[in-house]
């Protein structure tokens, strides 16, 4: 599952992640540039790759909510970076998507 991709096809990425998950292994996790989700949201059904890093982007609350999501129904797949392979996007991701890891769940389930 991309969030991101889903997130830029105009579709909330927690209501695709709930319907889909019990056949999820693997989330790529993606920002999209703010100026992109303007232009570009609902007219495109993905991105290869986005230059701002995870957590800085228009995306970061579904990312956020996603991974709720998951740590809340405990899932154990795989997380991967998908951003501009510069060393600061690397860097700021990995951080971002480990402090949510790691952060206290909030609850999604209704």
């Amino acid at each position: 599952m991309s969030p991101g991709n889903v997130f830029i096809a105009g579709n909330d990425p927690l209501t695709y992640l709930k319907a889909i998950r019990p056949w999820l292994r693997h989330v790529h996790c993606k920002d999209v540039p703010k100026a992109m989700a303007e232009a570009d949201r609902g007219e495109e059904t993905g991105i290869a790759s986005s230059e701002v890093s995870i957590g800085n982007g228009a995306n970061a609350g579904h990312i956020e909510a996603c991974i709720n999501y998951l740590k809340e129904t405990t899932w154990d797949g795989v997380f991967s970076v998908e951003t501009l392979g510069t060393p600061g996007n690397i860097r700021e991701s990995t951080e971002w998507l480990r402090s949510v890891i790691a952060a206290p769940v909030k609850h999604t389930i209704a």
